[in-house]
Formats: C-alpha cells, structure tokens, sequence
C-alpha cells in the first residue's frame, strides 16, 4: 500500500539480519506485499451475514450496488453484483442531461438532478435482507447535496450454490408511516445533516441469533422495532445492557447466551460461535460523544473495563476511538477511527489483543503477526469487521474489513484505490484488496 516501503526495505535490511531482539516495525516493513486488483470498492459500513438454503452468504453495499458472495468463497475476485434491474428503485446518479445516461429506463422522467436512491446500509436477520437507502436533492442555495427522503426494503433470496435467484419480490417497510419522514427522520445542524433513527443488527454467527432492528428517534421517547421481514415490524421492550438509560441511547444489539441486549455502541461484538452461545461481550461505550477509546467486557449482568486510562486502572486507553470489534478463537480484533467531521487527516488502523486461558481478552495490545497493521495503516479508518469462524485461532480463518479516510488524507500514506473491502484469507497468509 505505502509506495515508499519499497524503498526502504534495502536500507533496513542489515539492522534486521544482525539484531538480535523482535522489532515490530521492521517486522512489519518485511510484511508487506503488492495490492491486489481492487474488485469491491466504497465506503462499506456493514457486512450482513445471511443463510439461504443452509448456506452462509456475504452481502455488501459497494461500487456496482448491491454485492454478495457464498461464504464458502475464499479467493479474490469471487464478489457478484445483484442486477441493478431486480433492484426495486435505480441506484443514484446525477443526471445533467435527463437521459438517464443512454438508459431510458432508469430515468422515464427526464428529470435532472439527483436519480435514484443510494444504499447506505445492509442487514439481515435469520430470513431476510433489508436495505436502508437514501434519495438525495440539491440544497442549491448552500450548493451542497443533501438527504431528501430514507427508505427501508426487504426480500427473502433463495439460491443455486454460490448464486442468488435475482428473480425476488421486494418489500418497502413503513411506506405509509414514514410519509413524512415521522420514522427515518433527520435533521440539519451548522450545514451538517444527522439522521434521528437507527438501523442495526445482530449479525450473529448463529443463524437463528440473527435479529434486525430500528431505533425511531433520537430523545427519551425513542421506539425500538424489530424487524419482520415483509411484515409488519414489532415495537419492542429492549433489555438494556450496560450503560443504557433510554431508548434514545441504543445503537447495536447481540445475543449473550439466548438473551438479547441492546447498546450504546456502535462497535460490539460476543464470542458466540456457529454451535456455541456467546459468554461474554465486548463494546466501546460512548461517553458523552460519539464513540470513545476504552472497550468493556459485559456477561449481561455486570461489566469491566478490558481498555481504559482512568476508570479501570488496568490499562491506558487505545491510541484512537473503537469503530468496529471482531472475535476470533484467540484474539480480538479492533478496528480504530475517528467521529471528527472534516479532520486534517484520518486516525485510526487496526490493533489486537490475545485471550486469555479463560477465553476473555487480555488487557494490552500486541502486534500482528501478519501484515494487517500495515496494510489497514493508521491513516485509515476502519468501517466494519467480520470474521467467518469465530471458532477458529486469527491465522485459520477469513477476517473481512471495510477501511476508508476522510478528506484528501496524508499524501503519500492513503490511496483512493484503497478505499473499499480488505480481506485476510489462511491460504494467502496475509490481508489484501478483495
């Protein structure tokens, strides 16, 4: 990724041959590798498992729209795009001319401006899979492109080995109740837009933990609803998990044994497994602002700190806030970012921690013995984090992440070719584009 490692690799070459200690920064100089041609590029904020037919699948929202691939798939290049004609809306584009880029259909109208609606999120639950979308329209006054109207569809796919059947009926979710926006609603704050609702999921590796949720609102008297697929969504009693007070906290839920919790989180992960329950969770608390560098351990009844400066007294904080967490068989995996609108540059990167004998993380980081922290550098940002088979140790199983930055980034230290979908497979041995 870093051009300029290249070069350095014969001025170091001597230290490491003739030192006798670990170096972790000339180790991971040697770790790092040519880039992979990008095939799943974006900001990927999501990485929704969804079993059809008894096998697990991967949907994304990426370049090309709506992307998926079998589980089963573990090589380069193996993502496929949904037809974009089976998709029930145009996916967004700006249309200068009204001629819907040479494809009448897309844009029957003849409108100019903004056509289409953009996919921001995708989630699934143990039978369906949802796409939370976004029209946008023109604040031609501020000269800035800013949110119109949030949809939410539904579908349930059937599939023939590692293809899905495009030929599904989709479902939109609260059409009449949000015809005002009364439930994706959003609002405007110095020139910036914020959206008052949530849209989260479980994601667990067992299939039937797989539940799907929107938070509707942003004050006390928040509703919580579970999703039903092409039914009717169910208003919800969440459980609170540790350090929530109110509805209008919540923004991630997981299964901790067969009971369901709910967060003040974005980044939350369980150790559950494919054919075990989960014992324990790990979150990133906010604390009075969006995110926070400290990460606890919760059992569902009472919590600790695994990561922090003042609280715990067991470890400093992390360099940078937690935006996304991952649990392999012997390790924690987490992902670092930052919340700060238009930043100098990005902080983040990618860092780790063991677990002990008992199964639980230990309460200092370490270094990868791969190229991860190379690859995924500080100056990215880390979306999302999934791993194929929390069962098995960091080095045997398919590790996913979806990275990006903010702005123009540090010249020499991003790429825009970057941006997109990361992945670590057991036969490559180590993290590359996918």
């Amino acid at each position: 990724m870093k051009k300029c490692i290249k070069y350095l690799l014969t001025a170091f070459a001597a230290t490491i041959l003739f030192t006798s200690c670990f170096d972790p920064v000339l180790y991971s100089v040697t770790q790092d590798v040519a880039p992979e041609e990008a095939t799943v590029s974006g900001i990927i904020n999501s990485i929704a498992r969804y079993e059809v037919s008894g096998n697990d699948f991967y949907f994304i929202s990426a370049n090309n729209g709506l992307r998926y691939k079998a589980a089963a798939e573990t090589s380069h290049g193996s993502w496929k795009t949904f037809p974009e004609k089976k998709l029930p809306f145009v996916l967004h584009y700006y249309d200068y001319y009204g001629d819907g880029k040479g494809d009448n259909w897309k844009n029957p109208e003849h409108k100019i401006g903004h056509v289409g609606q953009a996919i921001t999120k995708v989630m699934a639950d143990k039978t369906n899979i949802y796409l939370v979308t976004v029209e946008y329209t023109q604040d031609e006054a501020a000269g800035i492109t800013c949110p119109e109207k949030f949809h939410l569809w539904t579908t349930a796919f059937t599939a023939t080995d590692t293809t899905i059947d495009t030929n599904c009926t989709w479902t939109e979710i609260f059409e009449t109740e949000n015809a005002d926006n009364e439930i994706f609603s959003f609002y405007k704050e110095d020139s910036l837009y914020y959206t008052s609702f949530g849209a989260f999921y479980t994601n667990s590796p067992k299939t039937e933990h797989r539940e799907a949720f929107i938070r509707a609102g942003n004050t006390a008297d928040a509703k919580i609803y579970k999703l039903n697929g092409a039914s009717a969504p169910t208003l919800v009693t969440p459980v609170y998990g540790d350090g929530v007070t109110s509805p209008e906290d919540i923004d991630s839920a997981a299964y901790i044994g067969s009971s369901i919790y709910f967060f003040d989180s974005f980044a939350v992960a369980t150790n559950e497994t494919k054919t075990a329950d989960a014992t324990w969770a790990c979150y990133s608390p906010d604390e009075n602002t969006v995110g926070s560098k400290t990460i606890k351990i919760t059992d569902g009844t009472s919590s600790e700190f695994i990561f922090d400066k003042d609280k715990g007294g067991k470890n400093t904080e992390l360099s940078e806030k937690v935006t996304a967490l991952a649990v392999t068989g012997d390790s924690l995996i987490i992902g670092l970012g930052d919340y700060v609108h238009n930043p100098s540059y990005t902080r983040g990167g990618i860092t780790k921690t063991s677990l002990t004998a008992e199964g639980k993380p230990e309460t200092k980081t370490e270094e990868f013995k791969n190229n991860a922290s190379v690859q995924i550098s500080s100056y990215y940002q880390v979306y999302t984090l999934l791993v194929a088979d929390p069962s098995q140790p960091e080095q045997d199983t398919d590790i996913y992440a979806g990275i990006g930055f903010k702005g123009s980034g540090v010249t020499g230290a991003v790429s825009y070719n970057s941006i997109g979908l990361w992945s670590y497979y057991p036969e490559r041995k180590n993290w590359n584009r996918e």
